[in-house]
């Protein structure tokens, strides 16, 4: 059996609900309930999701139902619920029309109703309807946890009052695992084989755009990050058997026991994104902690320092390359990695021994420094970090070995 808009309506708490527009989607399935509380909310609507809303964006945001239930409808969204009075008196007649064009029922709903009460009996009617199967996170909180990362237009109350309202534990601490997979089609399946195998025990796992976000809450302890890069090694190989060829970079963001500080740890696995391949092999798992300098060159959000460092430092043998067609800073950045082993250099890079040695002395000479020389060795080993970091953030820097 389904709940659709129908039996939504039948719900003894909306005997005062009013269907106003759309009525040729009354037998639209719902799946689960959203808020819609700011502009940005229908970037992560979700099929199915009966949206509420208290009009404060229609009063807030003039023109703001230009197309909106066309985008709602193109989302499959079921039907959306606007409690008025309270900033609008009365439905706008473009959602009306729109909503009567895309057969997307329009409901006022009663206005003494709280949306806590309709979160609760419209989900465990949901799950009434459902048959028995191992429990998960209804769209809620998916909706919320996209507000937390994403949205800038709601209050930190509201935010930890739908937590609350939600039943979220506030004495656990969250954090966020962002997965990047080379094939965007297999997103759903990958999502799937992480949810039907309870890789990551009791968690929220959603596609958002072109990334997979897996939310983590967990107690803490001093094994945290081993046991987080773990399970990322765990979805790694589950997924690498039943998709050989798939390549798959997970980034893992700090735990924060803050729900507020969800955005930081998200960033900090994207950011574990964009530089773990700096450091390690392309299918890796990456947690933000092992970033070494990068997780500095993370904070600064002013680049001139930065290219001011790198014109000072390596930016002589990278126009020197340039010029003469040599490998010089490529071999400056092994030797760095290879801790100025020559003999460790030329295996990685598949040169002679005096090849190394005699691009090392070159090197030296172009960059006028002394190998003994503690400082200018570090100095260079923080330019070339730097000009790797930003040739993966800064669009506008284009030196290239």
């Amino acid at each position: 059996m389904s709940f659709t808009v129908h039996e939504l309506l039948k719900l003894p708490l909306l005997s005062g609900a009013h269907l106003v527009a759309g009525q040729q989607g009354i037998k639209n399935l719902i799946k689960s309930i959203s808020f819609m509380e700011a502009p940005d909310s229908v970037n992560w609507v979700m099929p199915y999701d009966f949206l509420i809303s208290n009009a404060y964006l229609f009063s807030s945001n003039p023109g703001f139902e230009l197309n909106l239930i066309s985008k709602l409808a193109e989302k499959k969204v079921s039907a959306i619920g606007i409690k008025l009075n309270r900033y609008l008196t009365n439905i706008p007649e473009e959602i009306k029309r729109q909503s009567n064009e895309e057969g997307l029922p329009v409901i006022i709903l009663p206005y003494n109703i709280t949306p806590s009460q309709l979160i609760s009996t419209i989900t465990k009617t949901l799950n009434s309807y459902r048959t028995p199967q191992k429990k998960v996170l209804e769209n809620p909180h998916i909706s919320l946890v996209c507000e937390l990362l994403f949205s800038t237009n709601i209050s930190d109350t509201t935010l930890l009052r739908k937590a609350s309202t939600l039943g979220w534990d506030f004495t656990k601490s969250y954090g966020v695992i962002v997965i990047n997979v080379d094939d965007l089609n297999l997103i759903k399946q990958v999502i799937a084989i992480i949810q039907n195998n309870n890789i990551v025990y009791n968690s929220l796992v959603f596609q958002y755009e072109k990334e997979i976000i897996i939310l983590y809450g967990i107690d803490t302890s001093p094994e945290v990050q081993s046991k987080l890069i773990k399970t990322g090694e765990v979805i790694q190989a589950s997924c690498k058997k039943e998709f050989p060829d798939l390549k798959i970079l997970i980034g893992i963001g700090r735990a924060y026991n803050n729900i507020l500080d969800l955005r930081k740890s998200h960033d900090e696995a994207v950011q574990s994104l964009n530089f773990g391949p700096l450091l390690v092999q392309t299918n890796s798992v990456i947690h933000f902690d092992n970033l070494g300098i990068y997780k500095i060159l993370c904070k600064f959000r002013n680049y001139e320092e930065l290219e001011k460092f790198f014109h000072e430092t390596v930016e002589k043998l990278i126009k020197y390359d340039q010029e003469y067609n040599t490998e010089y800073y490529k071999t400056a950045e092994m030797f760095c990695k290879c801790n100025q082993n020559i003999n460790e250099t030329a295996k990685q890079l598949s040169v002679h021994y005096n090849t190394v040695k005699y691009r090392i002395n070159h090197i030296l000479k172009v960059l006028d420094i002394n190998l003994e020389d503690p400082e200018k060795r570090l100095e260079i080993q923080i330019g070339i970090k730097i000009t790797e970091y930003l040739r993966v953030v800064h669009k506008s820097f284009t030196q290239k070995p």
